[in-house]
């Protein structure tokens, strides 16, 4: 038993009580699990009876991406802790200057002055609104089934789940997703010639004001299920559409960024450039955070004070600290080599398993960012959306914490299951995970094939 159990054993605070007091005191969004986490080091997680998950998806979107209270950023939050803990904005704070210094290292394509914000939503906010004054447009472009945040008006460039009740942000359009698996346009790669890709300059002519800012994408489609383009020849194409048009890219790598994919940057594998990036989740290893990453053109535009945005805990030192201390962590660590590796040993895995389960439609994703779809029939591909739900849940009944793409109950989705453990998972422990979730597919499948 932990030291947290033992301590709330010894205060006389059951799991139940703590349950039923969230129920009367907190307002949940996106919905509640019945487990109360008192204690995670590493990649195992543990709950207030004293039982121990493996934990497979990093917290869910890849926040914990260094695994669960590493050393490096316990200590470098106690050490700032002791110092400073908050400034305002408009000051100066080391840890801050620190980060964007670690940052300008390992970022792509020149992209090197930073915004520090306190979470993803609030850093792809910050990369909009930069587009906008850097090009003095309006419009904004995304993918269906993308997902960049749940404000009302990144809802309107993310999934449809999202925006259900709000109304839509006008001039904010969307295009077909590159999902090769279920082709919107009803073609196949290669012979296809990238029309998703070619669509985008259509779209600019015909569906627009003439008057977009930016085209925000994911390099890899995160909560849609871990979508990956076609190859680098889309990248391409939306680069080129983008220069003859004036547009700016912005590339979310919240979910994908700091080697999740094998790569330092999902856009680096998929071969994109963009003029702005987006970073969150794992950045701050548990601590909140995000940050816009922009050109030194458009960065030096916005530092001139034409731009007038910012939080009250933007640049917070606590969370910068953190921060700094998982830039280190994945450059010493090589987390993004690791990362490849591990992923290329489950990735073959979860292959085999589509002639041993005849619900594995696809498997797709590099590095540990894996996604394997399931479908009731590979012809029809209907989406078998309650099984994977119910994968999920036998997984975390035997200790297996997994997670389904969105979307589940208000549109067709929700049927691919994730995997993306954090990136310093030992070998053994992520094929014990694995072990758990073949369990978990035979318990509700019925059987192996």
């Amino acid at each position: 038993m932990s030291r947290s159990t033992k301590k709330a054993a010894a205060s006389g605070t059951s799991s139940d009580e703590i349950l039923r007091k969230d129920s009367k005191y907190i307002a949940h969004g996106g919905g509640r699990t019945p487990i109360v986490f008192v204690e995670a080091k590493g990649s195992i997680v543990t709950d207030a009876n004293g039982k121990e998950y493996i934990d497979c998806v990093s917290m869910g979107m890849g926040t914990s991406g260094v695994g669960h209270s590493h050393p490096r950023v316990v200590e470098a939050i106690r050490e700032q802790a002791g110092k400073i803990i908050h400034t305002h904005l408009s000051t100066v704070n080391i840890p801050s200057v620190e980060l964007g210094e670690k940052l300008a290292r390992i970022t792509p394509h020149g992209l090197n002055k930073f915004h520090f914000v306190n979470s993803g939503t609030d850093a792809n906010e910050t990369a909009i609104r930069a587009a906008m004054t850097y090009t003095k447009k309006k419009e904004v472009l995304s993918l269906e089934l993308g997902y960049h945040g749940t404000t009302i008006a990144l809802s309107s460039l993310g999934m449809s789940y999202s925006r259900h009740a709000y109304p839509t942000v006008p001039g904010f359009r969307q295009l077909p997703p590159p999902y090769c698996y279920r082709c919107p346009l009803g073609l196949d790669f290669p012979r296809c010639d990238v029309a998703c890709a070619n669509l985008l300059d259509d779209a600019i002519k015909y569906a627009t004001s003439h008057d977009v800012a930016a085209f925000i994408l994911e390099p890899i489609m995160g909560a849609a299920g871990h979508i990956v383009p076609p190859g680098k020849e889309y990248a391409k194409i939306i680069r080129e559409t983008c220069d003859r048009h004036d547009i700016l890219i912005i590339a979310d790598e919240i979910q994908t960024g700091l080697g999740r994919t094998g790569t330092m940057w999902a856009s680096d594998y998929i071969g994109l450039k963009p003029d702005i990036m987006t970073l969150g989740k794992g950045l701050g290893g548990g601590m909140p955070i995000g940050a816009a990453v922009f050109s030194e053109e458009v960065g030096s535009m916005l530092q001139k004070g034409t731009w007038a945005h910012g939080y009250t805990h933007s640049e917070s030192p606590m969370s910068c600290a953190a921060a700094g201390a998982v830039v280190d962590i994945v450059v010493d660590e090589k987390l993004p080599e690791r990362s490849a590796r591990l992923g290329a040993i489950a990735t073959k895995i979860f292959k085999q398993w589509q002639s041993k389960y005849e619900a594995i439609g696809d498997v797709r994703g590099p590095g540990l960012f894996i996604g394997l779809e399931l479908v009731k029939n590979k012809i029809t591909k209907e989406r078998a959306t309650e099984e994977a739900t119910k994968i999920a849940a036998e997984a975390l009944e035997m200790g297996g914490i997994f997670s389904t793409s969105h979307g589940a109950s208000q549109q067709p989705g929700g049927n691919v299951v994730k995997f993306k453990p954090p990136m310093t998972i030992e070998e053994d422990l992520m094929k014990k995970g694995i072990d758990i979730l073949d369990d978990a597919f035979t318990r509700v499948l019925g059987g192996a094939t």
